[in-house]
């Protein structure tokens, strides 16, 4: 029975993950005219374990930025 429910909870991570990553590139295409935006992308790990129960967590979203615009836009300021 623990083998079923360690197989569920892993089931359950990795759907959460996945939602985050669709949340996020929704957010990416309903702002992608909007000025100032950074497109973010979502980071995931793996979830080791030796009973095999592992699965993935979410990290974090990123920001993903142009070093060269960045910098153009501040010189403007």
């Amino acid at each position: 029975m623990g083998d079923l429910i360690g197989s569920l909870w892993s089931a359950a991570r990795s759907l959460d993950a996945q939602q985050f990553g669709l949340q996020i590139a929704g957010e990416n295409i309903a702002n992608a005219n909007t000025d100032g935006y950074a497109r973010r992308h979502a980071q995931f790990a793996e979830i080791a374990s030796s009973a095999g129960d592992g699965g993935v967590a979410i990290t974090g979203a990123a920001a993903q930025r142009d070093g060269f615009l960045e910098a153009r836009m501040r010189a403007e300021e």
